[in-house]
């Protein structure tokens, strides 16, 4: 992960609890996403739609 997007877009947050929480979650967004990906693209296959 690039932590300096992380430090450039939260910033202006001065809580370092609520900065622990959004980077902890936007990571957990990151793998979820990355693990579902490939589900699309396996329904689109099957459906015969293609990506």
């Amino acid at each position: 992960m690039d932590t300096q997007l992380f430090t450039n877009y939260l910033k202006d947050v001065v809580d370092p609890i609520h900065y622990c929480k959004v980077v902890t979650a936007l990571a957990h967004t990151i793998r979820l996403q990355t693990e579902i990906d490939p589900l699309y693209k396996q329904v689109d296959e099957e459906m015969g739609e293609g990506v």
